[in-house]
């Protein structure tokens, strides 16, 4: 009878250890997924990052479109930040969309200077938004729950991607 009792008691300590190995396999290939498809990201975010520097050495930009053109730069580097930051289990303070540098222009002299330009006005919101990303997933990381981030680093990528969209197009419309 004793022997039966161990036996069992084995077999349900055996059995448990069986299903957390299998949820450990799981994790590690969600994991590895996730570093994939965060590469994948870094990858397009430096072809990005690349045609902004191309475009910086073949066209002399004016002191107008070069506003844009820091902020575009900024935004891809806040981009980086974040998935380098997550990736490396690292929490960083990030400014919100009022102090950053592009903020600090955007509610003082670009008001003054673009506030009739409809494409202006169009950034403040998606600006508000990848500035609360940023935090959303920096917040997750600094509670250990990076797995709630994933779509958030996702929807980062799509909302900068917009960003730098409307940047760009108003890169083009003030290099004069």
């Amino acid at each position: 009878v004793e022997i039966n009792r161990i036996m069992a008691l084995y077999t349900g300590i055996s059995d448990k250890i069986s299903l957390d190995a299998d949820d450990i396999i799981k994790v590690t290939d969600t994991s590895t997924t996730l570093i994939n498809q965060l590469i994948s990201n870094f990858n397009v975010m430096e072809k990005a990052v690349n045609n902004v520097m191309d475009r910086i050495s073949a066209i002399k930009y004016s002191s107008k479109a070069a506003y844009f053109l820091n902020a575009k730069v900024a935004h891809l580097k806040f981009m980086y930040n974040v998935y380098q930051n997550y990736i490396n289990d690292t929490f960083i303070s990030l400014p919100d969309h009022f102090n950053c540098a592009f903020g600090k222009f955007y509610y003082s002299s670009g008001k003054e200077i673009f506030g009739r330009d409809a494409d202006f006005n169009n950034i403040e919101q998606i600006h508000a938004q990848v500035h609360s990303l940023g935090h959303k997933i920096m917040q997750c990381v600094s509670e250990k729950r990076k797995e709630d981030a994933v779509q958030d680093l996702e929807e980062l990528q799509n909302t900068v991607s917009n960003l730098v969209e409307i940047l760009d197009k108003l890169i083009d419309k003030y290099n004069v």
